[in-house]
C-alpha cells in the first residue's frame, strides 16, 4: 500500500527495508490521548511522528516522551507516552534518512526531498532559460541533454538544482560549439607527438660503461645512471 502511494519509490530499496521489518519485535506506544500505536523495535521520534501523518513528520523538531524534551532520534520503548512537537518552519534533510528506520517513515522522508528538490530545480531550470535566450538558444530536449552530458550531471533534475545552488558555472555553456539552435560539445582533436631518432656517436662513448641488454637478440645499449638516481 505503502508503494503504491509513492510508484516513484525504487522497489528493490523498499522490499529490502520491507523484509528487514517482517522478524522484527514490536513496542507499543501510547499518545497523549490514549490511544495505542504499534512500531517495530528500534523506532524513533521520527518514526512515530510519521506514524501519525506525513505533515505531522514533516514538521517534526522534537517530541515529549513521558513529559520529558527529548530529540527526534530518541530511541521510544514499549509503553512510552509520545506527544510530537512541531513547526511550521521544520523541513526534512537527507540526515532524517538515518534517524527513521521503519519503511514507512523513510519512503515518505525520500517523497518530501524529492518535492522539495523539485521545487528548487524549477528555479535552476528558469536560471538557465534565461542563460540560453542571453546566447539566443531554446531549451530544448535535445540542448539539455548535452548540457546534462557536459556538466557530467545524472540527470536534467541534478543540473537544474545544481544550477540553483550554484554548483554550476554557466559561463562555460560559451566554450560548447553551436550549430543553428543546438549546443555541441567541442571533439577533441588529438595530438600526435613527432619523435626524431637518436643517433650515437659512438666515437663518444666511453668503453668502460655499463651495457644493458634488451630481448632475445641481446642488442647492447651504452647507458649512464643519473646523478639523481
Amino acid at each position: 500500500r505503502e508503494y503504491l502511494k509513492h510508484p516513484e519509490t525504487n522497489p528493490v530499496d523498499f522490499i529490502n527495508d520491507f523484509k528487514l521489518q517482517l522478524y522484527t519485535k514490536e513496542i507499543y506506544i501510547f499518545s497523549p490521548k490514549g490511544e495505542l500505536k504499534v512500531l517495530p523495535v528500534g523506532a524513533t521520534a521520527l518514526d512515530f511522528a510519521y506514524h501519525i501523518h506525513i505533515g505531522v513528520g514533516d514538521s517534526c523538531i522534537g517530541a515529549k516522551v513521558n513529559n520529558k524534551l527529548v530529540p527526534i532520534s530518541h530511541v521510544l520503548l514499549s509503553g512510552d507516552q509520545v506527544e510530537i512537537i512541531t513547526s511550521k518552519k521544520q523541513k526534512p534533510s537527507e540526515g532524517w534518512l538515518s534517524i527513521a528506520t521503519t519503511p514507512r517513515a523513510q519512503a515518505k522522508i525520500k517523497n518530501s526531498l524529492r518535492e522539495d528538490k523539485k521545487k528548487i530545480a524549477e528555479d535552476g531550470k528558469e536560471i538557465l532559460e534565461r542563460k540560453l535566450k542571453s546566447l539566443k538558444l531554446p531549451l530544448s530536449p535535445e540542448n539539455m541533454q548535452v548540457l546534462v552530458n557536459f556538466y557530467k550531471s545524472p540527470s536534467p533534475l541534478d543540473l537544474c538544482f545544481n544550477i540553483a545552488n550554484q554548483h554550476i558555472d554557466l559561463a562555460k555553456i560559451k566554450t560548447l560549439q553551436v550549430t543553428g539552435n543546438l549546443l555541441e560539445i567541442p571533439k577533441v582533436e588529438k595530438k600526435f607527438v613527432e619523435y626524431q631518432e637518436y643517433v650515437v656517436d659512438k666515437s663518444k662513448i666511453d668503453k668502460n660503461a655499463e651495457l644493458i641488454i634488451f630481448g632475445e637478440s641481446a642488442s647492447q645499449f651504452p647507458y649512464e645512471f643519473a646523478k639523481c638516481c
